[in-house]
């Protein structure tokens, strides 16, 4: 194993020091960056005998194929201590129109068969997810299991492996406790028609969906999102104030401000396509110095760049 990684970082080195040029800029991003084969690396960078990071090893083995994916972009920062992955997605919300769950389940298909390529191929047991925050990511999880039961009551006898204590697996109780959580949670309804990480809990599926959200940060955003979608005078009065903006990018902090936290070294995340972390992240690196990330977007097939 010493030797596969010691060769690996030997080769990697060499591919890293053709891909750098003279210069420096400690934290590059866009016109400071050059694409050399799918990463985005420092054009400035000094190149004095390169040694990479676990999390950066991490980003260069990170497959550029996976299933349901279109295109991914990697974002080589130095010294990063994580490696963060954005899985691109189209969520559900109220109010679709019946083409545009159909767009939504589309993509959702796509980042399903993702999620299930990387946790074979690298072993991801986590994923964290938009919207879930601590205190809804359990009911999240809670409801995919009744369900998963539901389906399979022959597994009842296997719960210890699962979240539902062994006191409360009965069927008639699961279906009641069900119908409780849909009619107390009402985005449980769309979650469960049109989301990737909910079918994979409900097939029993060894992975674990984890809150990506401050609950107070998304309290403030939704009570926002309700004043911007009441008329056309709120939306024009955000748009030309930034708030659209302001709070889009207070989620994505507070999701850094977790990631820090988090003992993964590879994390990976799903986030709609209107969420773009690399000016957060750049941000985030000036910041925190000794707690830089390296960053991967993977964009689904299908999902159109509006």
């Amino acid at each position: 194993m010493g030797f596969k990684r010691s060769l690996l970082s030997l080769v990697a080195g060499i591919f890293l020091g053709a891909c750098f040029v003279s210069g420096c800029n400690n934290f590059p991003y866009d016109k400071s960056m050059i694409k050399k084969q799918e990463i985005y690396f420092p054009k400035d960078y000094i190149n004095k005998g390169i040694s990479l990071s676990s999390a950066n090893q991490r980003l260069i083995e990170f497959p550029c194929k996976i299933n349901g994916i279109d295109r991914v972009e990697k974002y080589f920062i130095p010294d990063a201590k994580k490696c963060l992955v954005q899985l691109k997605q189209a969520h559900w919300i109220e109010g679709l129109s019946k083409e545009e769950l159909g767009y939504v389940k589309v993509v959702q298909d796509n980042v399903y068969e993702s999620i299930l390529d990387i946790h074979r191929s690298h072993n991801i047991r986590k994923i964290y997810h938009e919207g879930l925050t601590k205190a809804t990511a359990p009911i999240f999880e809670l409801c995919a299991d009744i369900s998963y039961f539901l389906k399979n009551p022959e597994e009842i006898e296997k719960v210890e492996s699962r979240r539902i204590p062994k006191i409360l697996i009965d069927l008639e109780y699961l279906k009641k406790e069900q119908k409780d959580l849909f009619e107390s949670y009402i985005w449980l309804e769309g979650r469960k028609k049109y989301d990737a990480s909910y079918k994979l809990l409900t097939e029993g599926k060894d992975i674990e969906i984890c809150f990506s959200e401050d609950i107070k940060t998304l309290a403030d955003y939704k009570k926002f999102y309700d004043f911007y979608h009441k008329n056309l005078l709120n939306k024009v009065i955000c748009e030309l104030t930034g708030a659209v903006n302001a709070h889009d990018n207070s989620r994505e902090d507070s999701f850094l401000q977790i990631a820090a936290e988090e003992p993964e070294e590879l994390l990976v995340f799903v986030y709609g396509l209107g969420h773009d972390f690399k000016d957060n992240i750049k941000k985030w690196n000036l910041e925190h110095p000794d707690k830089r990330f390296s960053f991967i977007e993977a964009y689904p097939k299908r999902l159109l760049l509006r």
